[in-house]
C-alpha cells in the first residue's frame, strides 16, 4: 500500500509541475507585455525582457527532459537565475 501511495504522489507531483509549466509559459509573456505598456519601456528594454523570458521558459520547460533529480535541477535553476540577473544588471 505504501509503495502505491508514493507512486500516486509522484504522479500527482509531475502533473502539478506540468500545469505550472504551462501556466508560466502562457502567463509570463502576457505579464511582460502589460508591464512594458504600463512602464512605457523602450523597444530595447522590451526585447531584453522577452529574451530573458524565452530563456527562463526553456529552463522551466526543460525540467522534465533533464534527467536530473530535484536537488540537482534546483541548483541548475538557481545558477541560471543568477546568470539572468547578472545579464539584466549589465554584468555579462
Amino acid at each position: 500500500m505504501g509503495k502505491k501511495c508514493l507512486e500516486c504522489a509522484k504522479c500527482q507531483q509531475i502533473k502539478g509541475w506540468r500545469v505550472a509549466r504551462e501556466a508560466y509559459s502562457v502567463l509570463w509573456p502576457i505579464l511582460i507585455n502589460n508591464k512594458a505598456v504600463t512602464l512605457e519601456l523602450s523597444e530595447n528594454q522590451i526585447q531584453s525582457l522577452l529574451d530573458v523570458t524565452e530563456e527562463m521558459t526553456s529552463i522551466i520547460c526543460g525540467a522534465e527532459e533533464s534527467g536530473m533529480n530535484i536537488a540537482e535541477y534546483a541548483e541548475y535553476i538557481i545558477g541560471k537565475a543568477d546568470e539572468c540577473r547578472a545579464r539584466l544588471e549589465g554584468n555579462p
